[in-house]
């Protein structure tokens, strides 16, 4: 035990008056609260039944703020909320901002844990107003990364990380370690999404460093973790292994449940990639009772898909079919969309390895259905998180021009002012969203490159415009080759992964005037504009050597991956549909030369 906590149990046992008792009560759960969950909800209940007994609100508001804090760790969501709310009103009448903006910050972690980030980001954005007249830069930077927090999961990636490193740069200038720590892990978490899984790891050793420097067992559970997943995605899997079972270890210790699932989760995951699906599947069981005994439904269904997976590749295609089914009657339940979608492809892949091939394409469709669906839904929450902040903003002025009236009108004037010019930007920020959502009907799901109608419209474009004036124009269809090998050897995930990745590459070895599609399944097609047939070619080999020469074992071990590419131009052809034909009968004809050419 440390020092802090041995002071603070002998200021309990040398209190006086029964304020000093919930003052040390409070202090003491606080201090528990990294270290052992249920110690912490116990002092923190008897901090409230004292501070109740004796009328003491400032120490009742306290202790209802920690309880709300480590009913939310012990996944018992709306219980923290209701202590929540209820420490909220005590603050406001308190006239505590900085207590108010403590709990509403908690407040907006649970909105955003329940995917209701408008909400949340409300809450954040209250947070940071009420912390910022407070003059409370500790609770400001708590706020900052709150709304960092949502516009990672709206996938704002660049907001997300101007919003961490502005609260990080608070959190290091107040010297507070615990809370520099927990923004380090969450830029981590930023640099993940962006593919950058070195400089993720950097972040999350370099917060596993500070946890452990601290004593907080549950913040180096969560940073083990996560460093897990950076090595499990740079293919670094025997050190995966021992990170996690480091986390899964501390997790059980101090009975953090929804920690002991992640870690079995990605175990699980771990020794799938490594080829021992009768370990992996163990461990997504486990991962799986883990989730039902909290009660997570959306747990629950993530981890029967990872089971149903595993069940498929050991051969159990039927009992593979139940976890499946189940899964995803789970997730349209809770309304999870990205799960449904997981658990319909998922469907589709065993349903295609029994030869059910009208389910397999039943589910395939629902699949992508789905995920168009969520590329609109994910802007719609963007739009409705950004007229909650705006409405918040709104409410914050207007309540800051009534205090003013009384001799400071000028300056309430320049609020007002402020607010026409924040219209005015919400009203071009709406219209970018529009232009957003007009854009995914032209982009493919999976790839976010151009889709097959868009590219026809812009190749017959393209196509008349060179014959009209004389222009070279070269098209080519690139086709990976052996693809449906990669799928049944390593998976339909692992397929979509090599597309993507793919599509990536085909992006970096075209220019800015091409034109990159996916034309379907795994065909894609560039459009060369003002470019003769030996430049298309040229271009093309340089693609085809990146595929070849480009780390696939990053995927999964030992991938490889190549592609065939026709080329043709526009000399000759009398239709931009007969221009795709010859670049189809050249691909053909790569095929049949061997694979991994250019013809």
């Amino acid at each position: 035990m440390s020092a802090t906590l041995e002071q603070l149990e002998v200021r309990l046992r040398e209190a006086e008056t029964p304020r000093e008792s919930v003052d040390a009560l409070n202090g003491l759960a606080r201090a528990l609260l990294t270290r052992d969950l249920r110690k912490a909800l116990g002092a923190a209940e008897d901090a409230r039944d004292l501070a109740e007994e004796h009328g003491y609100a400032s120490g009742l508001a306290c202790s209802l703020r920690t309880i709300g804090d480590c009913q939310y760790r012990l996944a018992r969501p709306e219980q923290a909320r209701g202590s929540l709310l209820a420490a909220i009103e005590l603050y406001r009448d308190l006239g505590d901002h900085s207590g108010e903006a403590d709990a509403m910050n908690a407040l907006g972690g649970i909105d955003y844990t329940h995917a209701d980030f408008p909400r949340a980001l409300e809450q954040f954005s209250l947070a940071l107003a009420l912390a910022r007249e407070a003059r409370d830069p500790l609770l400001e930077s708590n706020a900052l990364n709150g709304a960092a927090t949502v516009h990672y999961a709206l996938s704002d990636y660049r907001t997300a990380a101007e919003l961490y490193l502005e609260a990080l740069a608070l959190k290091r200038a107040l010297g507070d370690r615990q809370t520099e720590s927990g923004t380090m892990n969450n830029l981590g978490l930023v640099y993940q999404e962006l593919g950058d899984f070195e400089t993720a790891a950097e972040m999350h050793a370099a917060c596993l460093e500070i946890k452990r420097e601290l004593g907080d067992r549950q913040g180096e559970a969560t940073a083990l973790c996560n460093l897990g997943v950076d090595q499990l995605r740079l293919g670094r899997f025997e050190e995966v292994i021992g990170l996690t079972e480091q986390a899964l270890a501390i997790a059980r210790e101090i009975g953090s449940r929804q920690t002991e699932a992640g870690c079995l989760e990605n175990l699980g995951l771990t020794h799938e990639a490594l080829g021992r699906p009768g370990d992996a599947l163990l461990l997504h069981r486990a991962s799986l009772e883990v989730q039902r005994s909290l009660g997570n439904r959306y747990g629950e269904a993530s981890a029967l898909v990872q089971v149903g997976l595993v069940r498929a590749r050991l051969d159990d295609a039927g009992g593979a079919l139940d976890d499946l089914r189940r899964a995803l009657a789970i997730a349209r339940e809770v309304g999870a969309r990205r799960l449904t979608v997981d658990a319909e492809r998922a469907l589709a892949e065993v349903y295609e390895q029994v030869g059910d091939l009208a389910a397999a394409l039943s589910h395939t469709k629902a699949g992508v259905e789905g995920e168009r669906a969520l590329h609109v839904e994910q802007r719609e929450r963007s739009t409705a998180a950004l007229l909650a902040g705006v409405r918040v903003e709104r409410a914050l002025q207007e309540a800051h021009v009534e205090r003013l009236r009384s001799g400071e009108l000028a300056r309430a004037n320049e609020s007002l002012r402020r607010a026409d010019i924040e219209k005015s930007l919400l009203l071009e920020q709406l219209r970018a969203q529009a232009e957003e959502l007009e854009r995914l009907a032209r982009e493919d799901v999976l790839t976010g490159l151009y889709n097959r109608r868009h590219l026809e419209l812009e190749l017959e474009r393209e196509f008349e415009r060179a014959r009209r004036y004389g222009h070279s124009l070269s098209v080519a269809i690139v086709d990976v080759d052996h693809f449906k090998q990669i799928n049944d050897s390593s998976s339909h995930r692992v397929g979509d992964e090599v597309l993507r990745e793919l599509a990536r590459l085909l992006g970096a070895g075209s220019r800015e005037v091409d034109l990159t599609a996916r034309y379907g399944g795994e065909e894609f097609v560039l459009v060369f504009a003002e470019s003769a047939l030996d430049a298309a070619l040229e271009a093309c080999e340089r693609i085809r050597m990146a595929v070849e020469s480009n780390p696939w074992e990053r995927l999964h071990p030992g991938l490889r991956v190549t592609v065939s590419a026709g080329v043709s131009d526009v000399a000759g052809a009398t239709t931009f549909e007969r221009l795709l034909a010859e670049a189809d009968a050249k691909l053909y004809e790569a095929k049949r030369g061997g694979r991994n050419r250019v013809c």
